[in-house]
């Protein structure tokens, strides 16, 4: 089938197929907790549902007459769809790699009841995921969020992200390692941070302590925006470091010792 219909059903089964790697369990003997488990989960189900809208779409252009005009926007669309699971591929494999005896459980479950008693923040759940990197990350939502909504517009019907999901990676080999592991409680920090919008209620803050510079009158635009990010990075950074001294305490400085 040459032409944009035959590109767009090639296109669909190279799409398929790059899902399926991403989606299939390759160690379900593997015992996790529950909050990963509900990822993977998701992960199954946003498969799933993928998988019966590109089978949709190709029979649409398999059957005659079809709309090579339609096929060429359905391609574009194919993007964002692809865009989206290349996000997801960052988190799956890693996740499922870090099995209950590959990752501090008790700690974890204890950070989880303490965050979970927080104003708004019933429910939240900690999805550990391993690095090679030796560095924790906590993994911001907004850039998942982003592109869900554009992937939402066009495979409809599909499973909605965990809410209160928050996904952290830790060095795959700091397993059983106490005081490093604390800094997870930095990195749920930032995880609050972005749940409770706290970027977007300091932004008048941060403008007004730029207004008290002197030279604040003369500076540019650019200027400007290079202050307002360096103080949102830092102010961020510092109320994560706070909410891991009130979350576990003076011990959590024995992380950075």
């Amino acid at each position: 089938m040459p032409g944009p219909l035959g590109d767009l059903v090639r296109d669909t089964a190279s799409l398929h197929r790059f899902i399926a790697s991403i989606s299939k369990r390759r160690q379900p003997e593997k015992t996790h907790r529950s909050a990963t488990e509900e990822f993977l989960s998701y992960i199954q189900h946003l498969s799933e549902n993928a998988h019966r809208y590109l089978q949709d779409l190709t029979n649409s252009a398999n059957t005659p007459p079809g709309d090579p005009d339609l096929a060429y926007f359905d391609r574009q669309g194919l993007s964002s769809i692809r865009e989206f699971w290349s996000d997801l591929h960052e988190f799956v494999g890693p996740a499922e790699d870090a099995d209950t005896l590959s990752i501090p459980v008790a700690l974890i479950e204890h950070l989880e009841e303490r965050v979970s008693k927080l104003p708004g923040l019933k429910g939240s759940r900690l999805v550990i995921s391993h690095t090679s990197e030796l560095n924790y990350v906590e993994y911001p939502r907004s850039d998942l969020r982003f592109h869900a909504h554009a992937y939402d517009s066009i495979v409809t019907n599909g499973p909605s992200f965990p809410s209160k999901m928050a996904l952290i990676a830790m060095p795959y080999s700091q397993d059983s390692v106490l005081f490093l592991n604390l800094v997870i409680c930095h990195e749920l920090g930032h995880f609050v941070f972005e749940e409770r919008d706290l970027e977007h209620k300091l932004a008048p803050a941060i403008d007004d302590a730029l207004k008290e510079l002197d030279d604040y009158a003369a500076m540019t635009e650019p200027d400007l925006s290079w202050c307002r990010e360096r103080l949102r990075y830092w102010s961020e950074e510092v109320y994560c470091d706070r909410f891991a001294i009130g979350l576990m305490g003076p011990a959590y400085s024995f992380a950075y010792i």
